[in-house]
């Protein structure tokens, strides 16, 4: 057979053609022929786009994903933006306080952000004593400014 590999929205397809018969397989996943070609032609969302509907269908779970470390620092960055859309939402509070205590500052100041947009009385107390803790001074000022708008 004839093994060829694509790297397609970082998925890698392999193509087996054994007696006119084609195979795909995902990753490990067997995948129709069908399915297949229904995938490349319905165009595979970007990141952005998944990030984008989910906000909009209020799906704080599935963004919430996007704002773990391993991810890149742009998309991190979209993802936080979008759980400020979804206000009053438990989940999207939390990842925000979280994430004020992360290793990158463009990471804090977007989280203090996105936590003055959704508003929550309840973590007034932890954003100040964050804040006694941070050294980069524009963190500083993004935690206060989140603090005081919750009072």
């Amino acid at each position: 057979g004839v093994d060829a590999q694509n790297s397609h929205a970082a998925n890698t397809f392999r193509y087996y053609s054994y007696y006119n018969f084609i195979i795909i397989l995902k990753g490990n996943e067997k995948m129709g022929l069908l399915d297949s070609i229904k995938g490349i032609f319905s165009g595979a969302k970007t990141t952005e786009e998944k990030i984008a509907k989910w906000k909009e269908n209020r799906n704080s779970s599935k963004i919430e994903a996007y704002t773990d470390e391993s991810v890149e620092k742009e998309t991190r960055l979209l993802a936080i933006k979008a759980l400020a859309d979804i206000s009053r939402d438990e989940l999207a509070v939390n990842t925000c306080m979280k994430l004020i205590t992360d290793d990158d500052s463009d990471i804090k100041l977007a989280a203090c952000e996105s936590l003055k947009k959704i508003g929550t009385k309840r973590e007034v107390d932890r954003l100040y004593f964050v804040e006694t803790t941070e050294q980069d001074p524009d963190v500083k000022k993004a935690l206060l400014a989140a603090a005081e708008l919750q009072v």
